[in-house]
């Protein structure tokens, strides 16, 4: 990096006369009348050119790993209302921080309704995408209708499958909050399996209880999902709270 920045700095400045002048910050030194740009001008302390050419860098470099991080989380499907959702803003940031740091392929967070399980299990995905993780959010009903469009469709169920099946980290969202059939459960079925047997970080959310979530998710997926799972519990009231109140006077 160094090395590139002085040759910036060469390749930039045509010399044309000399001349010994004193830099304020690092003493004197060999200024030059040089052409920039198309125009003729004093050069500055190479000292100085050097060290703001590499704020320019550093500064580049920052905002490409946040644009990076940022189409990460954009190909993920992290809802636009929890774009933002950071780790440090829940109860549950230590548990889940250790969880993303150990073996273990499974975290459950179960609980009722509006008690912020979403918002942590975002939290976690985003966490995971700036680690430089692909990952994948979807909701148990978002996985079937994608698997249902795609009957018929070139790839068929693979173009649905494979980027939930290969991400390094996968939210599975509001299982069994609709009532399935047959097939379907059989499809989240072959998804929790596979990934579970690779050993592929996924975060089940669910407002089931355990055994709720046993009976939708069948024994044999059940099973392999709390081998090793780690469950948090949320409680409480829903935190959802309408955004005003409508009067109807009729």
């Amino acid at each position: 990096m160094n090395g590139q920045i002085v040759e910036v700095f060469n390749a930039v400045f045509e010399t044309l006369v000399q001349a010994d002048l004193v830099c304020p910050e690092h003493g004197p030194y060999t200024s030059e009348i040089v052409r920039f740009a198309g125009h003729q001008q004093w050069s500055p302390c190479r000292r100085c050119a050097i060290r703001d050419l590499r704020a320019i860098a550093a500064r580049e470099s920052g905002e490409a790993a946040r644009q990076r991080i940022q189409n990460r989380v954009e190909r993920a499907g992290v809802p636009k209302i929890y774009a933002a959702a950071l780790l440090e803003n829940c109860d549950q940031a230590a548990a889940v921080t250790e969880w993303l740091k150990s073996p273990s392929s499974s975290l459950a967070l179960l609980g009722n309704i509006g008690t912020g399980k979403t918002y942590l299990a975002c939290a976690a995905l985003i966490s995971a995408a700036i680690q430089g993780r692909e990952c994948r959010y979807v909701t148990a009903a978002g996985f079937l209708r994608s698997l249902r469009s795609s009957w018929g469709q070139p790839g068929d169920e693979m173009t649905v499958l494979r980027p939930l099946t290969e991400c390094d980290l996968l939210v599975l969202d509001d299982i069994g909050a609709n009532r399935a059939v047959e097939h379907d459960d059989v499809s989240v079925h072959e998804l929790v399996v596979e990934r579970v047997e690779r050993g592929a970080k996924t975060i089940f959310v669910s407002n089931l209880a355990p055994d709720g979530l046993r009976m939708r998710m069948g024994m044999r997926a059940f099973d392999r999902m709390r081998a090793g799972c780690v469950q948090i519990s949320m409680v409480g009231e829903s935190r959802r709270k309408p955004s005003g109140v409508i009067n109807d006077k009729r």
